[in-house]
């Protein structure tokens, strides 16, 4: 956008350039034009203002309040009355000048001086050194007529002796060299005012002025032979397409988002059963572990049982030696060695089965612990994926935000473009017959007017020249000189 400014910028000093140094030819033979001349103080108050009138060769009419008026390439006599001023012309481009003691322009313009920081006036700056700042304004004057200030552009320029400024620098301006001075421009536009400064760093402050020059650029444009008009409607085709897609994706996203919630929502419930499962795991674990040390106690004592029941078992052998002679005794005791063996065959197998089931406990045991860890694990990774449906529901709830801006910037690009275009029209294109009519600033009398040009010059501040004092008093010596001698020579 920056270079596109300056361009147009170049562009538009060359053509005032070349519309302040060509004849203008587009016009009636007996059409006037104008320059408004202008000298401003260093602050930008209108100090004096004269217009200089052209016209061709003839007896000629024209208006205007002076309150002075002389011919200034001619001996033709130039008479005032009122406001009606009438000569004769004898050269084909006759030039005559009328003083104004109205000093009212389109354009309201102020210059600020600063060193330093602080603000000085024009005298108290003059020889300054330090951080210098000039400060230009340049607005609408709201007591005058509007047509002047949204017709003509102004082009400001000044230049600093890179001697004495160095570090020049200004936010709103082109710079260029010439030899040892710093040229500065700056381009208004119609209906448009400026607000610049220039900064750099001073040793002995002093100031060319601005120069300001202001004209009706009738540059005759013609836009559709720029195809502006069709690159906008192709712009606005192609944004259009992009927000049409950009509404595709916001309908098609707003389903996968809320299928995201409901992601999230299902994972959070799973992750709660997984809590109350694990919980019931470690009741399960606890309860495996006491049984597995009941086992082991079991396992522990059924040796004793083995060793008990060896001993009962010699004991009734012994018993039967002694009661072989008894056949009754003999017969109880048999019945109660084969009981007993039915008793010792029942234990052994509760023996085993205890040992088989002391090992599945363990078995079990590792198995509650690893499934503990995995569980563990599993809550674990259902935390991670909770957090990653959370970043993507954000995500996505970001994209539909930007989605709409993009839908929202096409829309008020396209509406920007269009004024744009609008502006250029207003400003650069070719007028019709019915808007060739130029505006007499000296009087709206005047109808037959080729162009109005303002020239603007603000006071230059400088250090007075002593040799120039010096050369003065020698020449108010030679005066008196002069004025003896022919005294004495009566």
């Amino acid at each position: 956008m920056d270079k596109k400014k300056r361009l147009l910028a170049g562009v538009l000093c060359l053509v005032m350039i070349f519309m302040a140094t060509a004849p203008i030819l587009a016009a009636s033979d007996n059409a006037k034009e104008e320059v408004v001349y202008a000298s401003l103080k260093s602050d930008g108050e209108v100090n004096s203002l004269s217009i200089v009138n052209i016209f061709s060769k003839g007896a000629k009419e024209d208006y205007g309040s002076y309150t002075k008026v002389k011919a200034l390439n001619s001996e033709a006599d130039v008479k005032m009355t009122a406001d009606k001023i009438t000569f004769t012309s004898d050269k084909d481009r006759f030039y005559y000048q009328g003083d104004m003691d109205d000093k009212t322009l389109p354009w309201l313009i102020n210059v600020k001086y600063y060193i330093d920081g602080k603000e000085m006036s024009a005298k108290e700056i003059k020889g300054k050194s330090g951080e210098a700042e000039i400060k230009l304004s340049i607005k609408e004057n709201p007591a005058m007529d509007k047509e002047f200030f949204e017709k003509y552009t102004l082009e400001v320029s000044t230049k600093l002796d890179t001697k004495k400024f160095k570090n020049i620098s200004s936010d709103k301006a082109s710079l260029a060299n010439e030899g040892e001075m710093k040229l500065i421009n700056f381009i208004v536009l119609p209906n448009t005012g400026l607000e610049a400064s220039i900064n750099a760093d001073v040793e002995d402050f002093s100031f060319e002025g601005f120069s300001i020059n202001c004209l009706d650029l009738k540059l005759n444009i013609d836009l559709e032979s720029l195809g502006l008009e069709e690159k906008a409607d192709d712009l606005k085709s192609a944004s259009q397409k992009l927000k049409d897609a950009s509404y595709k994706i916001n309908k098609n996203t707003n389903p996968l988002a809320n299928g995201a919630r409901d992601i999230k929502a299902s994972y959070d419930k799973l992750e709660g059963a997984n809590r109350a499962y694990i919980e019931k795991s470690v009741e399960v674990f606890d309860g495996v572990a006491k049984l597995d040390a009941g086992l082991e106690a079991i396992d522990a004592k059924s040796d004793e049982l083995k060793a008990a029941s060896k001993s009962v078992e010699d004991g009734l052998e012994k018993i039967a030696l002694l009661a072989q002679n008894n056949k009754n005794m003999a017969q109880a005791i048999a019945m109660i060695k084969e009981s007993y063996k039915a008793f010792d065959a029942g234990l052994n197998e509760y023996v085993g089965g205890a040992s088989v089931a002391a090992k599945s406990s363990k078995m079990l045991n590792a198995g509650a612990t690893a499934m503990s860890a995995k569980a563990s694990e599993l809550i674990s990774a259902n935390s991670s994926m909770t957090k990653g449906m959370a970043s993507f529901t954000k995500s996505l709830s970001d994209y539909l935000v930007a989605t709409d801006k993009i839908t929202t910037g096409f829309t008020k690009l396209y509406d920007e473009i269009k004024s744009e275009e609008n502006k250029v029209k207003d400003k650069f294109v070719k007028n019709d017959s019915a808007s060739t009519y130029v505006k007499s600033f000296a009087s709206e009398k005047n109808e037959n007017v080729r162009s109005v040009q303002f020239v603007l010059k603000t006071e230059k501040i400088e250090e007075e020249v002593k040799e120039e004092v010096h050369e003065k008093k020698v020449d108010e010596k030679k005066n008196v000189f002069k004025k003896f001698t022919e005294l004495f020579s009566k």
